[in-house]
């Protein structure tokens, strides 16, 4: 972790440092049970965690997708569950949930999706959620 950083401190540096170790210790605080870390944002301030994948009817595969906020914009937490097709490498919002605080508590707001089918550019956070889903997907086989 990036919260072991001592010593002498240039000026400013210990500072990023201390909010490296903040974002670390909200991570870690974070509830985690059923959830898998996809991905952190230390930029952002945000956790990014999944849950495993299931089949749904046409083949495809729903996944749930919980995103994390340390500063809450306009919630402190989200929950998506989206359709991955893996063969044609793209997510479909089903639905989210946006919750006013962190652990998907507070009171919560929800937003209709439109249905259209997002791509997933190489590296984007859509690129990892298809290929955990279509991996599960295929060790599943």
């Amino acid at each position: 972790m990036r919260a072991f950083i001592l010593g002498i401190c240039a000026a400013g540096a210990c500072a990023g440092a201390a909010v490296a170790a903040d974002f670390d210790s909200w991570v870690n605080g974070l509830g985690q049970s059923g959830w898998t870390l996809l991905a952190l944002n230390a930029p952002d301030k945000q956790a990014i965690f999944v849950r495993p994948p299931e089949a749904a009817p046409d083949g495809a595969r729903t996944a749930w997708v919980r995103y994390e906020f340390m500063a809450p914009k306009p919630f402190g937490s989200v929950a998506a569950l989206d359709k991955v097709d893996c063969s044609q490498r793209r997510i479909q919002r089903i639905k989210a949930v946006g919750y006013a605080n962190n652990n998907l508590t507070g009171e919560s707001v929800a937003a209709p999706s439109d249905g259209s089918w997002l791509d997933a550019p190489p590296g984007s956070l859509r690129d990892m959620e298809i290929q955990r889903a279509c991996a599960v997907a295929a060790r599943r086989r």
